[in-house]
């Protein structure tokens, strides 16, 4: 009888402890950028800071809003992993994914989602020297170009494709840790209680 109370207890502290074990690997602490941050300026280079020391084996993939991979050159620190690209990104919705080793030992990988919408630039009109006839109809040019109204339709449709592909793309990394994490779970409840069975037999 002792040790059947013995193993109901491991098997109690068992399933407390365990959901803390598997939450400790996470491993992704911060980024620049963010999580679903929108970056307004120029971007040339993301950083990805662990909580655990990494091993130089490390993996950083970088995708734009159709799935082309974007170059990009990894540096890897300590507890760190830099990525370098050749030129600024342009405006869109891109997709961060890294694999890394801990110092345990542990395959840990994440993804995450941010966007890009720096506002775009107009060119100033060139000063010249012209006879006033020519600066009326500079001026009626001018006017006539003012008039006209910026097309923001662009801008908006690439505010809505990004959201939808950053909620697509947390809600399948949610969706698939939770499976793996249940899985595991049950398995290694049933082999502690058949653990169990067999001790009270004995």
């Amino acid at each position: 009888m002792k040790k059947s109370y013995l193993s109901v207890w491991l098997l109690v502290i068992f399933l407390l402890v365990w959901p803390q074990s598997v939450s400790a690997h996470t491993g992704l602490k911060s980024s620049s950028p963010a999580k679903d941050e929108t970056i307004t300026s120029e971007l040339k280079e993301i950083e990805l800071n662990f909580n655990t020391v990494i091993e130089p084996m490390t993996v950083l993939t970088v995708t734009d809003a159709q799935g082309a991979e974007i170059p990009v050159k990894v540096e890897a620190g300590d507890n760190s992993i830099r990525g370098a690209f050749s030129a600024s990104l342009a405006n869109g919705a891109y997709k961060v994914e890294w694999r890394i080793i801990g110092e345990d030992g542990h395959n840990i990988t994440g993804e995450f989602a941010f966007d890009v919408a720096k506002p775009e630039t107009q060119e100033s009109p060139a000063v010249t020297n012209t006879s006033p006839d020519e600066s009326v109809d500079s001026g009626e040019t001018t006017s006539d170009s003012a008039e006209t109204p910026a097309d923001d339709g662009s801008v908006e449709a690439t505010s809505d494709s990004l959201t939808e592909f950053n909620q697509a793309a947390q809600s399948g990394t949610s969706q698939t840790n939770t499976i793996v994490i249940t899985i595991a779970g049950l398995l290694l409840l049933a082999i502690l209680i058949f653990a169990v069975f067999k001790i009270v037999k004995k």
